[in-house]
């Protein structure tokens, strides 16, 4: 955090005053949204920084935010949506959110659970040792497989296991989708249902039973940290 704040105040020397806003996993906020605030304020009273405020949101409204809003902070939404999901795909949890009238979380829709990314490529890792026999896989190859589509090498000879991958895919993004859409159920289907994180890009293909209009955000790997960015303009701008 303190290297953060330090190289993002360096190409401003006149700066006086900064506002952060950075997110937590659903499971951890109410938890753990009072102490994240004061450590931000404990680093950034180390560094001697003015902090003007802080602001700690569910990771997944950071994706919401950066599909509403333009980088100046100003709404950039044409249609009238009554609820929009999110669902952020990470490297070991999933965070699913949904809002309603573009401002309300409704808690009881929205949660964390275990897996993501990392646990489809062990998956694949380990079904690949025991269907070659092999003595060890380790995870880069294994990532080779699942991210770049890339065949590995068995025997010397490289073999080609998209099916193998395609089968871990598709089982996760089951899982996801099942508690999902349970917790969901008792809301109506959503008007948009945005994908987010590494996983959402990988898991886009399964994961439509969500909503008629499913889409994953561009570059959603860094769509939350975007969407903090959004935010604090706002943030700013109230303040002002």
């Amino acid at each position: 955090m303190a290297s953060g704040l330090m190289r993002a105040t360096a190409g401003s020397p006149g700066c006086r005053e900064i506002f952060v806003v950075t997110g937590l996993p659903v499971e951890y906020y109410g938890r753990d949204k009072s102490k994240s605030e004061d450590q931000v304020r404990s680093v950034a009273g180390h560094l001697g920084l003015k902090l003007g405020g802080v602001k700690v949101i569910p990771q997944p409204f950071g994706s919401f935010y950066d599909h509403i809003l333009n980088m100046d902070g100003a709404p950039n939404l044409t249609q009238k949506l009554r609820l929009v999901g999110v669902v952020d795909i990470g490297q070991h949890t999933t965070d699913y959110i949904l809002i309603q009238n573009l401002k309300d979380n409704l808690e009881r829709a929205s949660g964390s659970m275990t897996g993501g990314v990392y646990g489809i490529i062990d998956a694949v890792r380990r079904d690949l040792i025991s269907r070659y026999d092999r003595d060890n896989i380790i995870i880069a190859e294994a990532e080779d497989c699942v991210i770049r589509h890339r065949p590995i090498k068995i025997k010397g000879k490289d073999t080609e296991v998209s099916d193998i991958v395609q089968s871990h895919i598709r089982s996760s993004a089951q899982s996801i989708l099942g508690e999902i859409k349970s917790r969901w159920a008792h809301e109506g289907e959503p008007d948009l249902v945005l994908l987010t994180g590494g996983g959402g890009i990988l898991l886009r293909g399964h994961m439509q039973g969500l909503s008629h209009a499913t889409q994953v955000l561009e570059g959603a790997q860094i769509a939350n940290a975007r969407g903090y960015y959004k935010y604090g303009m706002v943030a700013l701008k109230s303040v002002a």
